[in-house]
């Protein structure tokens, strides 16, 4: 067992009705392993901050499970003596922070590090064993054994370029504390180096946009009659101030930056000087060629980096990207039958663990913190953070309803210049469906705190209200619309103009409009797609709110996926809500019947949902359609359908 999980669960254990009331100001309890551990235990988290929604959780989860044990977690360093006077009496105090385990650690270093940080922190103490820290000192030891970027080892360009490459790749976001002081280390060991490199460090955007440039100097001067490629050594690009392109270590990141489309390919006007050279891969020599190598490319890449059942969800969240970007390969353009049973092979596996990933894991996944959204009813706690910062005065969600990861790789093309983008991914609410997933958005709470009104999205815009009036808005500050489209878009902006405004909320249904009316599958959406971002309603839509000084995050409430028809259950009344890829029932036995007729999942309700709202899934890649029907749909645990994007856009100029 890893020594940090041991020393967290130390003073709890299994069985005995056992209720622990946990001083958790940290959220050590919200990381991965420790979640699962927990629940391997029968024991039960439940966040205290809201006391009439705890109050709920709290008599729901003993009816539903009695024997269960509970911890009650204070997560915002709140006295435990504010807790009801009832659990005092019965509960054991048991009080957990980071300073108390890490006392090696600048506390200002600890605040700022993310709780899956920890276990590696933790190794890192146990086997260098150093005496406390200073500020810089707990800094540099983080930076060189959490995100294992040693700035003191980096000795020319070719180490510099590849630390950056590494960084960007992973998509793992630095702390600001940590990235600035990775920033000026790098520039003082490198203060003649004619590159942008504090904002290489610390944007991801500003240094794909320095690739790019590079790119074409570097291709520019093997682009002339001669030697081409042949001429290419380390003397070669250190005399002419070119970024060393060609190193072993380094082309290896380059190749997959252009097969992921993170940078775009260039003409060229000797073709003949890249002959068979990997450099082919970010040129535009051949469309068909490229393509070729881009699918070839992505499919090993979605083979060889698949995460594991026991992985973490932030591997999730970053193969999800990936993912997307075969599908969006494979759907926006025209292959042979050999390629879509490739994909489709990669696919049963995928399925096979990520499904097992859910049923294991996804239970945990509303109390895990974060810099950005892990689930998607935590879209209003970032925006609301970003509010308190300076120099944010208004945001705008716009939730593109039923948009999986690869549609918002056919769709990003539209966003306008001038804006700053950081892109990520964020977990649906199961059954992904709009009724539970985007109601979750908009009330800000897992469904279980709308139960009344689980069925449908009327109420949305109150729980919208509500939600930001709690957080101290007036409702005159806070804008609500739903199913926005083209002919709107010049009094939706008009109306979002109201200098009142501070908080606005849109939902736009281009995307699910088109995936229930897709007679020829994925590719047929992926068609109707590309023409309606023709039209520029994206771009307008964004260029108005920018223009209207407000941030903008877009999200989606769920993906979607292609399926297979299993058959249609004949069950009239007896279902409560009937879905492509999910059935819902109010009765176990009922529940049970339609398992032993079909081939589905039984979704936990404690999974955040409310009692009697029993879900059935569909198995795979089938839905509860005519048998071998083809069908674009929603409501299942496929990665497609769970993984959604989360894009944060704001003015370059802010």
């Amino acid at each position: 067992m890893d020594g940090l999980l041991a020393k967290v669960l130390e003073p709890f254990h299994e069985g005995g009705g056992q209720v622990w009331l946990v001083s958790d100001p940290d959220r050590l309890l919200a990381e991965d392993s420790i979640q699962l551990a927990l629940s391997e235990r029968a024991i039960d988290v439940i966040t205290y901050d809201d006391p009439i929604a705890f109050r709920y959780d709290f008599s729901s989860q003993r009816q539903t499970a009695p024997t269960s044990v509970m911890i009650v977690v204070n997560t915002d360093a709140q006295a435990l003596e504010d807790l009801p006077w009832d659990l005092l009496q019965r509960g054991q105090r048991v009080p957990l922070d980071a300073a108390s385990l890490f006392p090696e650690i600048d506390t200002r270093v600890l605040d700022v590090l993310t709780r899956e940080d920890l276990p590696l922190l933790y190794r890192a103490i146990e086997q260098y064993q150093p005496e406390r820290m200073s500020f810089v000192g707990s800094q540099d030891f983080v930076l060189r054994h959490v995100y294992k970027s040693a700035p003191e080892i980096i000795q020319s360009q070719s180490d510099l370029l590849l630390l950056l490459l590494r960084k960007h790749y992973r998509g793992v976001i630095f702390p600001e504390l940590l990235d600035e002081r990775l920033a000026k280390l790098l520039c003082l060991a490198f203060p003649d180096l004619a590159w942008p490199l504090q904002e290489c460090v610390l944007n991801q955007a500003a240094f794909l946009a320095f690739l790019q440039r590079e790119w074409v100097k570097f291709i520019a001067a093997l682009d002339e009659p001669g030697d081409g490629i042949a001429a290419i050594c380390q003397q070669w690009w250190q005399e002419r101030s070119l970024l060393p392109f060609d190193h072993p270590d380094i082309h290896v990141y380059i190749d997959n930056f252009f097969a992921e489309g993170l940078l775009t390919p260039i003409d060229c006007k000797h073709p003949e000087n890249f002959h068979n050279s990997w450099l082919l891969i970010g040129l535009n020599t051949d469309p068909q060629q490229h393509l070729a190598r881009r699918m070839e490319q992505m499919q090993r890449l979605c083979r060889d980096e698949m995460p594991e059942e026991d992985t973490n969800h932030q591997q999730w969240q970053t193969y999800a990207r990936q993912w997307g970007e075969l599908r969006h390969l494979a759907y926006g353009n025209e292959w042979d039958s050999a390629v879509h049973q490739a994909i489709r092979e990669l696919e049963q596996t995928l399925d096979q663990r990520f499904s097992a990933w859910m049923l294991q894991r996804f239970g945990s996944l509303h109390n895990q913190p974060g810099r950005l959204p892990t689930m998607v009813h935590m879209v209003p706690r970032f925006m609301a953070r970003r509010l308190e910062q300076a120099g944010t005065k208004r945001i705008a969600l716009l939730v593109m309803d039923g948009m999986a990861y690869d549609q918002w790789l056919a769709l990003k093309s539209q966003l306008p210049e001038g804006c700053d983008v950081t892109e990520s991914a964020s977990f649906a609410w199961v059954p992904t469906i709009t009724s539970v997933s985007r109601q979750a958005i908009f009330a800000g709470k897992t469904p279980r705190h709308f139960a009344g009104s689980i069925q449908t999205t009327n109420k949305e815009q109150s729980l919208w209200k509500i939600y930001w009036q709690d957080q101290g808005f007036s409702p005159s500050a806070v804008y609500y619309q739903r199913a926005i489209a083209d002919g709107d878009l010049e009094q939706v902006l008009e109306s979002l103009g109201d200098r009142r405004l501070q908080v606005a909320g849109l939902v736009c249904n281009a995307v699910d409009d088109r995936m229930h009316g897709a007679l020829d599958g994925l590719s047929g959406l992926h068609a109707q797609l590309q023409h309606w971002a023709k039209d520029g309603f994206l771009n307008k839509l964004i260029s108005g709110l920018i223009q209207l000084d407000y941030e903008v995050v877009i999200t989606a409430d769920h993906g979607n996926t292609e399926a297979e028809g299993q058959g249609k259950p004949s069950e009239g009344v007896l279902s409560k809500e009937r879905h492509e890829r999910a059935r819902i029932y109010t009765d176990e036995i009922l529940r049970d019947d339609a398992l032993s007729k079909f081939e589905g999942i039984s979704w936990p309700v404690n999974f955040g949902l409310p009692e009697n709202y029993l879900p059935v899934l569909a198995n795979g890649r089938s839905a509860f359609v005519k048998q071998s029907e083809k069908n674009v749909g929603h409501g299942g645990i496929s990665i497609e359908e769970v993984i959604v994007p989360f894009v944060h856009i704001v003015s370059s100029k802010q």
